[in-house]
């Protein structure tokens, strides 16, 4: 089945759209150039579970407010579930859960890493991170590592919930009338979390399965072996396995169908990025180096970082897989055939 959208209404800020019995579509601002994040209220009782949160900033806080006095200030949020660590999806948990007294949900890899970066900015990792940046030829290595040491996430994440339900592996979730089996997945979030509910034959994909746009898969760790592709192609095993005519719920973008197809196409999408970056290493190359010619375009800071650990992230998929080869040159590593 190709991709396609069932539902003619996308949510204004400020309102939802019901997708199905009991499951609501909220879409919330984000300033950047993915301008838009959906978040989901279920239908729990006498009260709703709500799934992502949105970043901690005054148009999306305002956004909440403007629900809360309006169409759901009758009925209180009884429970926060995060499907990952990322400022856009967990960034209002705290916020939520101190206003209504309640828990957030989350898988313990989500929750470490949130706790690492908004306990304080870690200098540790700060400079290790810069060393690593710096010997794969970044020309601005602080920059990258500021971005992933927590420094610019405390800015957009309310802070750390004090009540935490830590969901393992095969956990099942009673929400409402429905059970939803979890789904954790790696590569673009260890321990992302996915959920999907037979019954009513949806799933909430976060940002593991997208209906346009490939997920951000990068590499930021100094993990000789960590390959992060490699873990986010195979993920994708499970959501395979589950039927192609179930509705997706996905964290940006449009609601659609047609599971399969578009699984395949991110393979797909991935296969030729990996392709086109092997072409780019023409001569021995530093990440910075293939980063460059793989993104010409002028990128703010934030967008450059993420471009940068992408390529890292499908240079070390090239290596691993033989593909590729490392040198060391002056102090630098470089990719060659």
């Amino acid at each position: 089945m190709k991709p396609h959208y069932p539902l003619e209404t996308i949510p204004e800020a400020g309102s939802y759209t019901e997708v199905a019995d009991g499951i609501f579509w909220l879409r919330l601002p984000l300033p950047f150039e993915l301008n838009h994040i959906n978040v989901w209220l279920l239908d729990d009782g006498d009260g709703w579970t709500l799934i992502d949160t949105g970043a901690s900033m005054p148009a999306t806080i305002e956004a909440w407010e403007h629900l809360y006095a309006t169409v759901l200030g009758s009925r209180p949020v009884r429970r926060v579930i995060v499907t990952h660590h990322h400022p856009d999806h967990f960034g209002l948990a705290h916020w939520h859960c101190r206003r209504f007294e309640i828990d957030t949900y989350g898988t313990a890899p989500t929750i470490k890493r949130a706790s690492r970066l908004l306990k304080h900015a870690d200098e540790q990792r700060f400079e290790s991170s810069r060393a690593l940046f710096q010997a794969n030829g970044a020309a601005d290595p602080e920059k990258i590592a500021r971005f992933i040491s927590g420094f610019t996430y405390r800015r957009i994440v309310s802070g750390l919930p004090e009540r935490i339900h830590l969901i393992a592996p095969g956990t099942e979730l009673e929400i409402g009338r429905h059970r939803w089996r979890t789904i954790h997945s790696y590569g673009h979030a260890e321990g992302h979390l996915s959920l999907y509910c037979e019954a009513l034959g949806l799933l909430i994909s976060g940002d593991q399965v997208l209906p346009t746009i490939t997920s951000n898969i990068s590499l930021f760790e100094d993990d000789p072996e960590l390959d992060p592709l490699q873990q986010y192609l195979d993920s994708m095993t499970e959501f395979r396995n589950l039927p192609d005519t179930t509705l997706v719920l996905p964290s940006h973008g449009k609601v659609f169908e047609g599971l399969h197809a578009r699984i395949a196409a991110i393979e797909a999408a991935h296969r030729e990025r990996s392709d086109k970056v092997l072409g780019l290493c023409h001569e021995p190359s530093s990440v910075n180096d293939v980063a460059a010619r793989l993104f010409p375009k002028q990128l703010d800071d934030m967008n450059w970082c993420l471009a940068f650990g992408e390529t890292f992230s499908h240079l070390r998929y090239l290596e691993r897989h033989g593909r590729l080869h490392l040198m060391k040159q002056g102090g630098t590593l470089l990719y060659h055939k």
